[in-house]
């Protein structure tokens, strides 16, 4: 059911929904256009709403330019390229052996997932949450940005491949000591992406 066109209609949503608040209808500007600044995607979700609703047009900027392929439906292959991606980097780490990457351990790829398994299953938000963890809003917070770090990987794999062992050791360290604040720093520098060509 998500497309980029209901994506739209709720962009129109959301703009009525300010215009009829108390900050929409002191705006000194037509509240009830959309201001809108996109990238990537972004820019196809920013073409689309000014094809269906141009009078609904404020001030835009689109960061780039999108593929036609956002047309074509992509989402099977998606998730399997990344899939491949991740389970190349613990290829990698194996063939890297411990001077190449500070996470490997064991003697195949296979004991470097099952480290990294280890870190990620305790990562378990309801679990917090049913246990009433003190740092279930944390844990949480944390699973998340270890996803955009998978995310990053999988973007940028031959950037950051060499720097994923470092942080998840980190991370092992941040379970272990239940303190989060240096790692999350580092993974949210980490997902800011390389500088240069994907």
């Amino acid at each position: 059911h998500m497309t980029t066109a209901v994506n739209a209609g709720d962009m129109v949503s959301i703009t009525d929904a300010f215009a009829a608040t108390d900050d929409g209808k002191r705006a000194a500007r037509n509240s009830s256009l959309l201001n809108y600044y996109g990238a990537s995607y972004g820019t196809f979700i920013g073409q689309t709403f000014a094809s269906m609703f141009p009078d609904r047009v404020g001030k835009t900027l689109l960061d780039g330019t999108s593929s036609l392929g956002y047309l074509d439906y992509f989402g099977s292959d998606a998730p399997i390229h990344m899939d491949q991606v991740l389970a190349f980097w613990f290829i990698y780490c194996n063939l890297q052996g411990p001077d190449g990457c500070s996470f490997y351990t064991g003697s195949t790829a296979k004991d470097i997932f099952d480290r990294f398994n280890e870190s990620y299953s305790q990562l378990d938000p309801k679990k917090a949450q049913d246990l009433r963890w003190s740092n279930a809003t944390d844990v949480e917070f944390i699973l998340a940005n270890v996803k955009s770090c998978l995310l990053t990987l999988s973007h940028f794999p031959f950037q950051t491949f060499p720097f994923m062992g470092d942080l998840l050791v980190g991370l092992e360290d941040a379970i272990a000591t239940e303190n989060f604040t240096t790692w999350i720093t580092e993974a949210e520098a980490y997902n800011e992406g390389p500088p240069g060509p994907e």
